[in-house]
């Protein structure tokens, strides 16, 4: 599963070619215990919905969120051409901005 992305219990189980295991797939996800090293945390129900996530939906939405706006930063920084060792200070300000205008809603 890519990161920024999910993909449905149902899709997982018919990639491991056991289509009928969706309850299978899902109970796995949720017996797991680390966190974000194996993915489960990308895995949703098939209407997308977030079903379930061993450490709450809060957590689930919150690591989505991130991984999301990361995907969505790496995009930028690859736009405006600037270098991997600068990308970091640029997500800080991207972040940075967004969280202001969010927070205030307009420059002073």
């Amino acid at each position: 599963m890519p990161v920024g992305s999910t993909v449905s219990y149902t899709d997982i189980a018919i990639q491991v070619r056991s289509p009928k295991s969706v309850r299978a797939v899902a109970g796995a996800c949720a017996a797991k215990k680390l966190a974000v090293a194996i993915p489960c945390h990308r895995a949703v129900r098939l209407d997308g919905s977030l079903s379930g996530y061993r450490w709450g939906i809060g957590i689930n939405r919150e690591l989505l969120k991130r991984e999301a706006d990361a995907a969505t930063n790496k995009l930028r920084c690859a736009i405006f051409g600037i270098e991997s060792h600068r990308a970091s200070i640029f997500l800080d300000f991207v972040t940075l901005h967004r969280d202001y205008i969010r927070d205030v809603g307009h420059y002073k």
